[in-house]
């Protein structure tokens, strides 16, 4: 089935609803970043698996993941609320209260396998947010996978960073 069969939209482009997609996304992602701050100097110290990439590279890349799942989120604010759509947005509502606590775990507290476990549960609420999402929409459930696959990425550093230090 195309996605045109799936898709009851509400209207054309909506200024607020893209705004509010961004916020949920990239707000909230930022606003975990900043509050976790102080604890960035205690990265630059820490042992690191293979692969790690330089410090720099995560901002870019979850502000990039951030833009790219408000346009999934803004596609499924954009259809009618029937409870399938309620429970697709739930769950990455839940999925985006991990993520921001994360970094607060990681970095301030340095409770390194306690992040572990809340990345693990990350990527579990984004493989059941693209399932949930799929049938919605098949664009907005694309736009969940890189974050998957970076979310994947970021458990193998995390559990490196918690077993070498």
């Amino acid at each position: 089935m195309n996605e045109s069969m799936h898709t009851r939209t509400k209207s054309k482009f909506s200024i607020g609803r893209a705004i509010l997609s961004l916020a949920v996304t990239l707000g909230i992602g930022s606003l975990g970043g900043f509050l976790a701050r102080n604890g960035f100097e205690r990265y630059k110290s820490l042992d690191m698996p293979p692969l790690s990439p330089p410090s720099w590279v995560f901002p870019v890349v979850w502000s990039i993941l951030y833009v790219i799942m408000s346009v999934g989120i803004y596609l499924l604010l954009s259809r009618e609320r029937d409870e399938k759509t309620k429970n697709a947005l739930t769950i990455f509502a839940v999925y985006m209260v991990l993520n921001f606590l994360w970094p607060m775990v990681f970095f301030d507290k340095g409770a390194f396998f306690a992040a572990l476990i809340l990345a693990i549960l990350q990527l579990i609420l984004l493989i059941s947010a693209i399932r949930a999402f799929f049938p919605l929409s098949e664009t907005a459930a694309l736009t969940l996978v890189p974050t998957a696959l970076w979310t994947a990425f970021a458990i193998y550093l995390n559990a490196g960073i918690a077993l070498m230090n």
